[in-house]
């Protein structure tokens, strides 16, 4: 006479060191309900909770998303309800090679020098660091930076790594950063 019923509530996208937080809800004649997953995720406090936490395991995560299912109880005479939810999970990009450009420059005074990587799979910007004193002229957010360096830099020595990471539009974060020691001096 009351059937249970069951909702898993709205796909979701998250990133891969993310947590999904569930939204369930049961009706009718169900009295709990439990979530299980086609994957090897795990949920905190537990499978039990309707609105549990899910956090994608290494499998979850190669596949690029996860299904998860909330199965009520049944009163007497009745079929259990089922819903499910797709998580979909969104990776980081993954480092970028190796920068290419000078490592060492003697003197490099009113030159403009550009260092450069192949562009990432998945990335739709690049964040360049560079060591104090160095001049980003143009290029922040490409594959490829022009700098320069005053000659009083010039003269006192620049030691230190050119750095670019890889991100991308789904505000999942950055990768590792790739980087190339420089040495710019005098003589």
């Amino acid at each position: 006479l009351n059937p249970p019923t069951a909702n898993a509530g709205s796909d979701q996208t998250i990133c891969q060191n993310g947590t999904a937080t569930l939204n369930g809800s049961i009706g009718g004649g169900a009295t709990n309900g439990t979530w299980s997953t086609a994957g090897d995720g795990s949920f905190s406090p537990s499978n039990t909770v309707l609105n549990a936490d899910y956090t994608p395991g290494p499998l979850d995560i190669l596949a690029g998303s996860v299904v998860l299912t909330l199965t009520t109880d049944a009163p007497l005479n009745c079929t259990p309800a089922t819903s499910n939810t797709t998580i979909s999970i969104s990776a980081n990009p993954p480092s970028p090679g190796a920068i290419s450009g000078p490592a060492t420059l003697c003197n490099p005074n009113n030159l403009v020098i550009t260092y450069s990587i192949a562009p990432v799979a998945g990335a739709t910007s690049y964040t360049w660091s560079v060591p104090g004193a160095t001049i980003i002229l143009f290029g922040q957010g490409t594959t490829s930076i022009s700098v320069r360096w005053p000659f009083s830099a010039i003269h006192a020595g620049v030691v230190g790594n050119i750095c670019v990471t890889a991100n991308n539009s789904n505000s999942c974060g950055s990768s590792n950063p790739s980087c190339l020691g420089i040495s710019v001096q005098l003589a």
